[in-house]
């Protein structure tokens, strides 16, 4: 039997929140490796996703402040991962994409994700994996009504 810790007895909230500590930093050692920050990840995967999207759209499907992606698109340029446009029917609004080495990075992106999900995972069933992606769904779903941003 193995030994029982006051996290046990902690909030759900306090083990999820453990679970995304964890994850975190072992997707920042990932992505170190390829020359990606922890964050970008979610950049990549969402501009090949969504090709020319609105950077205030981007914003608001990462959940973060304009500003915060305006630096995070100004530092990706600088590395040759994303093109920065203007809008041609607004000028106010700018245009964002991928090049042809940020699309190269999906891959890595992926990669990494299985990585950690593989082994996160570990001693989980196909059938317990499903119910925790659903259960986790359903989480997401319930925080972002209650926030109004759904």
């Amino acid at each position: 039997m193995s030994a029982r810790s006051p996290a046990d007895h902690a909030p759900l909230g306090y083990a999820l929140a453990l679970a995304a500590f964890a994850h975190r930093g072992r997707m920042q050692r990932l992505l170190a490796a390829h020359g990606l920050h922890l964050g970008q990840e979610r950049v990549v995967f969402e501009l090949a996703q969504t090709p020319g999207i609105t950077q205030s759209a981007l914003a608001a499907r990462l959940g973060v402040e304009q500003p915060t992606v305006a630096k995070a698109m100004a530092r990706m340029a600088r590395q040759g991962l994303v093109t920065i446009g203007r809008d041609e029917r607004d000028a106010r609004a700018t245009r964002l994409s991928l090049t042809e080495r940020g699309m190269e990075l999906l891959g890595v992106v992926v990669a990494c994700w299985q990585t950690i999900e593989t082994q996160m995972s570990q001693g989980l069933s196909p059938a317990e994996r499903d119910q925790l992606r659903a259960l986790l769904g359903t989480c997401t779903a319930n925080l972002t009504e209650s926030e109004g941003t759904r």
